[in-house]
């Protein structure tokens, strides 16, 4: 994984990209995230408006392009072009926590990540996730009729293998061997009714500056509980500070060779030895960005890193082994 760098704008809306082939259950995860969302403000743009049964309890307003839900998200049919779509929507009054993009089940999800990355959306969004569910039923017969399958697949940052409840383990262990057969080294997690770990997709703390107060939750959840990690429907997030730096090469050997497989996402600050910059640092699945931005003040390195049965005490060594603790002569 290359770790690519790119000047950070201020107030960037982040993005998830939802993909999956026909009856994959995109439409219940949807549901199921603006139902469980507290105080987060989603937009959610689709092809269709009546793609989407929106539980009736949220309906406040509908009109021809757009749904007004009672905890303040959106809901947008794609009018026009993406960009046009997805500009209407920010520049909007409401402060838009995240915008989730929902693909057709028959489209190729490339076009979509492209339009973001390599248009001057990339100025005021950023791609957070490209979700890629997959129908344990039928997945396998969707694979050998459609190619928009594959590329499904192949452009996932994480992978959901759902509705796992409604096969044998034998069926999920044969898509799986398919999946790497398309993929190197796929996140994959299973999940049923489309139910997944909401930490996974976006977590609003990690966001910029606000990345300070996931921190002292996560402080004050070890006092009490005698743990530095946080549990999220099995997932742990643990948190990493120190007041040092790493040098570049050093920092993507860790993640290329020691960094647990089990990290599916990962997010924060990092202080590198060559610039004077601070960079925000994402990973999700096995997809690197990196953001340069000014220090607003101390310098320090600040990381979660949010996956299952993970070792903090072997993360923080590991980590420990490449910090440069000598005086700085930058």
């Amino acid at each position: 994984m290359k770790l690519q760098s790119k000047v950070r704008p201020q107030e960037k809306i982040p993005i998830l990209i939802l993909t999956g082939f026909l009856g994959s259950g995109k439409t219940t995860l949807l549901n199921y995230l603006l139902k469980n969302y507290q105080d987060q403000k989603i937009a959610v743009l689709m092809n269709e408006l009546g793609d989407l049964d929106i539980d009736s309890q949220l309906l406040v307003q509908v009109d021809q392009n757009l749904i007004q839900l009672s905890n303040g998200c959106i809901c947008c049919s794609i009018n026009g072009s993406l960009v046009s779509s997805i500009q209407e929507l920010i520049e909007r009054e409401e402060t838009i926590n995240l915008l989730v993009i929902e693909a057709s089940g028959v489209a190729d999800p490339l076009p979509i990540i492209l339009t973001i990355l390599g248009t001057n959306l990339r100025d005021r969004c950023q791609l957070e996730t490209i979700l890629t569910l997959i129908d344990a039923e039928n997945f396998l017969n969707a694979l050998e009729e459609s190619e928009v399958a594959q590329k499904q697949i192949v452009y996932g940052d994480l992978l959901m293998i759902n509705k796992t409840d409604l096969v044998e383990e034998e069926q999920v262990l044969m898509i799986e061997s398919k999946i790497r057969q398309l993929k190197r080294e796929p996140r994959i997690l299973k999940c049923q009714n489309s139910v997944i770990p909401l930490s996974l997709l976006f977590n609003p703390h990690l966001a910029g500056d606000r990345f300070e107060s996931l921190m002292e939750e996560l402080q004050i959840n070890h006092h009490e509980h005698h743990s530095h990690s946080e549990l999220n429907d099995g997932f742990q997030a643990v948190t990493y500070e120190r007041t040092a730096p790493f040098r570049i090469r050093d920092f993507q050997l860790w993640i290329d060779q020691q960094m647990p497989r089990q990290v599916y996402r990962a997010k924060g600050w990092l202080w590198l030895k060559e610039s004077y910059q601070r960079y925000l640092f994402q990973l999700s699945g096995t997809r690197i960005t990196m953001e340069d931005d000014t220090w607003p003040g101390e310098q320090k390195t600040q990381l979660v890193f949010i996956g299952r049965n993970l070792d903090p005490n072997i993360i923080h060594h590991q980590l420990d082994q490449i910090l440069i603790r000598e005086p700085l002569n930058l």
